[in-house]
C-alpha cells in the first residue's frame, strides 16, 4: 500500500507537516486511491487515472459514479 501511495501521490515528498493535517491528508490519499482501484470502466493505471481525473470533470464524474 504504501509503495502505490507514494508512486502515485509522492507521498514521501509531501511538505505536510503540522499538527493533525498528515494524518488527514493521509486518509484522503486512501480514498482517493480506493475510488480510483474500484473503477473499472477506465483502462489505464491507477497514476493515469489520478491524472485524467485531475483533467477532466467527466472523468471524476465516472469514477465517483463507480461507487454504487
Amino acid at each position: 500500500m504504501h509503495l502505490t501511495l507514494d508512486v502515485t501521490f509522492r507521498e514521501d515528498e509531501s511538505r505536510i507537516r503540522k499538527e493533525a493535517a498528515p494524518e488527514n491528508y493521509a486518509i484522503f490519499r486512501h480514498i482517493a486511491l480506493n475510488i480510483i482501484r474500484r473503477n473499472t470502466s477506465i483502462d489505464a493505471s491507477v497514476k493515469r487515472k489520478r491524472h485524467m481525473a485531475a483533467m477532466s470533470d467527466d472523468v471524476r464524474t465516472t469514477l465517483v459514479k463507480g461507487l454504487n
